[in-house]
């Protein structure tokens, strides 16, 4: 089979399968000067999860966002005004540096207190939004951990801080802690 691997490049195609004809079909593209890989059978299913992740996915999580931004009180049209900057700095990075070094915000930081008053704030605001945002915080400590810029026993109080279901700050910072959100909330987003 042949996918033509539009998330990524409408030049860049995957192929898998055996035989004769997914010879015919690798001469075929390079004699047209087109980019293909190989991928194996077994791993046909996840690539298209992957490829849904990276497009249809990664649209679902803007618009969401941008929800949130109108939210808050702006605009759509200020919404997307305003996030292009930072969504095309996000994506320069990841494509520049890896998403590892890519990564930045509160969970790298080990900012629990900010981790904290998201959820908090979206409980009140959309519940049905804090169970994503624990579902990638979660993801997001894995990342971070690769990272090896936030510490075990940070990387620990915000896993308790994303398991907590409750509308009410339950999880209770050090003065070291409440100390570093404030200093973040005055230098971040």
């Amino acid at each position: 089979a042949i996918h033509a691997a539009e998330e990524f490049d409408n030049d860049f195609f995957t192929l898998e399968g055996n035989g004769n004809h997914l010879q015919i079909i690798k001469n075929l593209l390079d004699g047209i000067g087109l980019s293909w890989m190989e991928i194996d059978t077994d791993g046909k299913i996840l690539y298209h999860a992957a490829a849904s992740v990276l497009s249809n996915y990664l649209v679902t999580l803007l618009d969401l966002g941008f929800h949130m931004l109108q939210k808050a009180g702006l605009s759509e049209e200020d919404a997307l005004h305003l996030s292009k900057p930072l969504i095309e700095k996000t994506l320069s990075n990841i494509f520049r540096v890896g998403t590892e070094q890519a990564l930045t915000g509160s969970i790298v930081r080990g900012d629990i207190g900010t981790v904290q008053k998201h959820i908090n704030v979206l409980q009140q605001v959309n519940p049905a939004w804090t169970n994503l945002y624990q579902v990638l915080g979660k993801q997001t400590i894995q990342l971070a951990q690769r990272t090896g810029k936030i510490d075990n026993e940070k990387m620990k109080k915000i896993e308790e801080v994303l398991k907590n279901d409750k509308k009410k700050d339950n999880f209770h910072l050090s003065e070291d802690e409440t100390e570093q959100t404030k200093n973040n909330d005055a230098n971040s987003l």
